[in-house]
């Protein structure tokens, strides 16, 4: 493997610190008294890739070369800083003698506070966890087609029955709709809100699971019979991609340890971030029955399909993924195929505010300098066959940031409560045939 590096880190400003001492009777001329290095600056990249003999010969005659690569870019810098002066209220001649004037210039956050190395928030098995979920997810696409009419064809009766009667559950909305007088009003307004809210989350429903899935099939149908197919096997890739996000902020204090009690409070941002893509091909003869999701692995995998809630648990970890990346496929020829892991990792320190004990000197000035510390890293590994065997995992981003499970968990909690009877009677309960469109989704 050949390995290169390019560029090199250098010596920032200097620390440096000067005093004036008093002689009793005016102050003396200023002294440097220390000088401490200043920070590591610079650019850094190393990278290590393969060299193939003849690449772009072989793969201009239509081989496909798959090779491991990784490149590492580290950059540190920092901002000036203004630097500061710390003058005595009066004259010290008696023991212990203070100094007349200190002045200290430099980048001294970055020199005292900058860190080491790059900030590591995600830990190796979470990091391990997305490469598996992203690769098992794109394993799972292979020859799946742009439908699945497997499974529409053995859903097609709850389907008809969510979208034939929605002027039913209007009709049924409106006749147990509470009316009356003053009496009960509040009781009514529960009944009322319970009642809306499950027709809001029904119609939802069967917008999400009947509706729309209907017409995705029928333009799936419509583009594979349009388009032409053929005759010789296609060269297909399957893509998949994730990424997290973890970030920090932390308000810290560094002392100085000089003789002014000085010290000084400090920001730290960190960011450290993946994104993981895998891209895998294979070749197969191309028709409008594998558009339309006629294939082994589809008809292997449907049951989990039926399974009632199976979309509830593939929000939380890739089960889903799992099976089907696991499925043989008929008539399809692995070629190979990649995953690419970025990596961002990021720390600036930001100056806060100096603190100053010693009434008997005045600080003018103060630290401005910023730090900042990046690193990152690109890393291509080679796919096999093998890799789809990965265990499941709990899903990177199973919380409700995305919109529509957001809407789909409400809607499915809201339904769950629509069980939940009003008042000491208890006369109003969730009736089976109240809303008979609704269907759960799977």
């Amino acid at each position: 493997m050949r390995v290169r590096t390019l560029g090199a880190f250098s010596l920032g400003e200097s620390i440096k610190v000067y005093q004036w001492d008093y002689s009793c009777a005016a102050p003396t001329v200023p002294t440097l008294i220390s000088t401490t290095p200043g920070p590591s600056v610079g650019r850094v990249k190393t990278t290590w890739d393969v060299v193939t003999p003849y690449y772009w010969k072989r793969k201009k005659a239509g081989e496909m070369i798959f090779n491991p690569f990784k490149s590492i870019t580290t950059t540190r810098d920092y901002s000036p800083s203004a630097g500061r002066i710390n003058t005595s209220v009066a004259n010290s001649c008696a023991a212990p003698i203070k100094h007349a004037k200190t002045q200290i210039t430099g980048p001294q956050l970055a020199v005292n506070i900058r860190p080491a190395i790059v900030p590591n928030l995600i830990s190796d098995t979470r990091y391990a966890n997305l490469v598996s979920e992203t690769i098992t997810a794109c394993f799972a696409d292979r020859g799946k087609g742009s439908a699945n009419y497997f499974e529409s064809l053995g859903e097609a009766d709850k389907t008809f029955r969510m979208l034939l009667n929605p002027l039913e559950n209007v009709v049924a909305f409106l006749k147990r709709f509470p009316r009356g007088t003053r009496k009960n009003k509040i009781r009514r307004r529960l009944i009322g809100g319970k009642l809306a809210l499950t027709f809001a989350a029904s119609e939802y429903l069967r917008f999400r699971y009947g509706l729309s899935p209907l017409i995705a099939d029928i333009q799936a149908a419509v583009k594979a019979m349009k388009k032409g197919h053929p005759d010789a096997p296609i060269r297909v890739s399957s893509r998949a991609h994730r990424d997290i996000e973890v970030p920090d902020y932390q308000t810290l204090f560094f002392s100085f340890g000089d003789i002014y009690g000085s010290g000084m409070t400090y920001y730290v941002t960190r960011r450290d971030s993946l994104s993981v893509r895998a891209v895998w091909y294979d070749s197969y003869q191309p028709s409008v029955l594998r558009d339309l999701g006629f294939s082994s692995q589809n008809l292997l995998g449907v049951w989990w399909e039926f399974t009632k809630y199976s979309f509830v648990v593939d929000w939380f970890a890739n089960i889903g993924d799992f099976i089907y990346a696991n499925l043989p496929r008929v008539g399809v020829v692995p070629l190979g195929g990649t995953y690419t892991v970025k990596r961002t990792q990021r720390e600036v320190v930001s100056p806060g505010f100096i603190t100053q004990n010693d009434p008997s000197y005045v600080m003018q000035g103060g630290i401005t300098d910023t730090n900042y510390v990046s690193q990152d890293t690109l890393a291509r590994e080679v796919l096999s066959e093998v890799d789809q065997l990965r265990h499941p995992v709990i899903n990177a981003d199973f919380r409700l940031d995305h919109w529509t499970r957001a809407a789909d968990a409400a809607a499915l909690v809201t339904q769950l409560l629509s069980r939940i009877s009003f008042g000491p009677n208890r006369s109003f309960r969730a009736n089976p045939d109240f809303m008979p469109s609704i269907q759960w989704p799977n």
